[in-house]
């Protein structure tokens, strides 16, 4: 079984423009994603770029990057444009998200494997909620979930708020999809939904449509750069680590 793994970078992001190429630890983040995405050995990898900048950073370090138009509206939208420009026809499109410099690559695998041991059409990873700060914060995602099999979830709804007395069922919900091909290409044609407007949560246009979500439980919450402040603590942390 093949697996494309494509890492979205958006150069025009309003809250830290250039995020792609901000220098952490004397690299550009986008190269530290893209040497875990070859870390984690689950498949070939390409860099989903909207300007040719972006594409030489990756190129100059011997990876695979493709241009998108700048104007798909969605980092999905530029996973599956990548896709259908290097000509992928294998069996699962993994999206890992171009701002999350520590993600683990066994956070790749395991978002992987549930579409290998289940039969839905879209997978995800995410890990326990630690503190109340969290559970109040309506940039933390939470996902519902109910048991599919052993050690595997299927998500029933995703929301921002605090789920209060459901909270023995949700998760700290990280940004990593896995596709099967069909279902991303069914996804990317759809209308945004009405609870995905409201929400501001794209996964919800694929519940509304009938599309089903696994879920599987990862220990580590990566950081995610979003901010000059996230990107201060990225280069802090990066800082602090004995090997990278």
């Amino acid at each position: 079984m093949s697996t494309l793994i494509v890492i979205p970078a958006r150069l025009q992001a309003t809250r830290l423009p250039n995020k792609p190429l901000a220098d952490i630890g004397g690299k550009p983040m986008i190269i530290h994603i893209w040497e875990r995405a070859i870390a984690s050995q689950a498949g070939e990898v390409v860099v989903a770029c909207c300007h040719e900048r972006t594409a030489d950073v990756i190129k100059q370090a011997g990876g695979q990057a493709v241009i998108t138009d700048p104007d798909l509206p969605s980092g999905t939208d530029r996973v599956a444009a990548a896709a259908q420009a290097v000509g992928f026809n294998g069996d699962y499109i993994l999206n890992v998200q171009g701002d999350m410099p520590f993600i683990e690559p066994e956070n790749m695998r395991a978002c992987l494997d549930i579409l290998k041991i289940t039969d839905v059409d879209i997978s995800t990873v995410g890990c326990p909620i630690s503190n109340d700060q969290q559970w109040l914060d309506i940039s933390v995602v939470k996902a519902l979930v109910s048991p599919l099999g052993p050690g595997v979830y299927e998500a029933h709804d995703f929301t921002r708020n605090d789920p209060a007395d459901k909270r023995e069922s949700a998760f700290y919900h990280l940004g990593l999809y896995a596709y099967r091909p069909e279902a991303l290409q069914k996804f990317v044609s759809l209308s945004p939904s009405l609870r995905e407007k409201e929400r501001s949560l794209e996964q919800m246009r694929a519940q509304d449509n009938g599309m089903r979500i696994g879920f599987s439980v990862v220990q580590a919450t990566p950081l995610s750069v979003d901010t000059q402040s996230d990107l201060l603590k990225a280069r802090q942390l990066f800082a602090t680590k004995e090997a990278w």
